[in-house]
């Protein structure tokens, strides 16, 4: 184009800069209103996907504003037996003991791996099947006036032990005047199963749940522990170290200190209160040496694991020496040595909530009372004035 006109060299490049430059600004400005107009919409039309925040309630004042949650909850706090029982959700499970993953239920006469219809119990992180009497928590209700205590959400299709029992969309969590507390699993405003905890009642049901979940707290807030205090001490070394190890909560400590008592097991056992299971290359009804704890069901402890599954939830919050006292030498339960003396620790994020007793002879635990949700005051109710080593504070 520049050919046919006689410029000079420096005006035909000013020419050649000029048009450029108006292009360049003819397309940023393009660019420029189309990027204007995008931005315009994302800024005035809000993403599908934007949630808003919500602050949890709390328990006992406020609901949890979905109606078929609020229905099961309505349903246990009104103790009408055929109310809550129409709640519940039965699951086809195979019959069948299984002693590894907890007792299931029996088959009778119906041939191993038929499916009957049942209702899950979990306690201890063992799961137990009742195919004959589907409603074992709503009979512990009668007398126990169960308070809503909090309400969270979780994945139902989690996989986290135990695997046995179906988990819910949501869990609403009870205390009751006796024993403590337990949980329900609700899903689809039905109850998919029922569980007890062996630890401090009813916050060991809450301690691994994340503060996001939360639907409804508990009054007052979630409980925070408070630090162990410096226990009182009998003056004897030997008790003195397994007060140290129960109030510290040195599950190692403790197992090594148990004294081991000769038992019969059993091969497959049936159910709560059964003997224990013979480990490999001990026959039907041989000998082992186990350690005797009630924990809120009979308990037979051995190796450190054994220990360490059961005590762990228990000393998820710290402990404190409450009293030490001289015992009459009687069996608790038929079943617990108690030794020649009773330490009583409390725990929970108040003095005293709830209770342990560990029964001591010779430097040596005996056995344990490992507490349905039993308090301190409670733990030493009838011991003699006298028989006090370490009286309540």
């Amino acid at each position: 184009m520049f050919r046919s006109f006689v410029f000079s060299f420096q005006l035909r490049w000013a020419l050649i800069c000029a048009i450029g430059a108006g292009i360049t600004l003819a397309v940023a400005a393009f660019i420029m209103t189309a990027g204007w107009d995008e931005a315009e919409d994302v800024e005035t039309t809000p993403a599908a996907t934007a949630t808003s925040a919500v602050t949890p309630g709390i328990a006992g004042r406020d609901s949890t504003g979905d109606r078929d949650l609020d229905q099961v909850i309505a349903a246990v706090l009104s103790g009408d037996r055929a109310r809550m029982e129409s709640l519940v959700g039965l699951q086809n499970v195979p019959c069948g003991i299984d002693t590894d993953s907890g007792n299931r239920m029996g088959c009778g006469s119906l041939p191993p791996g038929t499916l009957l219809p049942a209702f899950a119990h979990v306690a201890c992180d063992e799961t137990y099947w009742t195919p004959g009497d589907q409603y074992p928590w709503i009979d512990s209700l009668q007398g126990r006036s169960p308070q809503l205590y909090a309400v969270y959400r979780q994945d139902p299709t989690a996989a986290e032990p135990p695997a046995e029992a179906p988990r819910g969309s949501a869990v609403a969590v009870f205390k009751t005047d006796v024993n403590g507390g337990f949980a329900l699993d609700a899903l689809d405003g039905r109850i998919v199963s029922e569980r007890a905890a062996c630890g401090p009642f009813p916050y060991s049901l809450l301690l691994d749940v994340p503060s996001g979940r939360y639907i409804l707290l508990p009054p007052g807030g979630i409980p925070v522990p408070t630090p162990t205090a410096s226990p009182r001490l009998t003056g004897d070394p030997a008790t003195d170290r397994l007060i140290r190890a129960v109030v510290d909560g040195d599950i190692r400590a403790i197992a090594s200190s148990f004294e081991l008592l000769p038992e019969p097991c059993a091969t497959n056992p049936q159910g709560v209160g059964s003997p224990p299971k013979c480990p490999p290359g001990v026959p039907d009804g041989g000998e082992v040496f186990m350690a005797r704890v009630m924990a809120c069901e009979r308990a037979y402890l051995s190796t450190p694991p054994d220990f360490e599954a059961l005590l762990k939830p228990l000393f998820r919050f710290p402990h404190t020496l409450y009293a030490v006292y001289a015992t009459d030498g009687a069996f608790r339960f038929d079943f617990v040595p108690t030794g020649k003396l009773a330490i009583v620790t409390a725990e929970g994020p108040g003095r005293g909530e709830w209770a342990q007793t560990w029964f001591v002879s010779e430097g040596r635990f005996t056995g344990a009372l490992l507490g349905c949700g039993e308090s301190a005051a409670r733990a030493v109710a009838g011991v003699a004035p006298g028989a006090f080593i370490i009286p309540p504070e």
